[in-house]
């Protein structure tokens, strides 16, 4: 799934939400606009400077 970057309502009145954030090792609180019900992240990690695998870390999902 293709998304542009900001909040979308879809035909069946779903809600989804895009963006990208830069991350440096360190944790980040990430605030959206949309205030989801039953909220399901998820993510991906790309970068043109390091071929590495990484791996996404979330924690503490809540409804805001």
């Amino acid at each position: 799934m293709i998304v542009e970057r900001g909040t979308h309502e879809l035909s069946d009145g779903t809600w989804i939400e895009a963006g990208s954030i830069p991350v440096d090792g360190e944790w980040r609180k990430v605030h959206l606009e949309h205030e989801f019900v039953k909220p399901v992240v998820l993510t991906q990690i790309s970068s043109q400077k390091v071929r590495k695998t990484y791996i996404n870390r979330i924690r503490q999902v809540n409804t805001n």
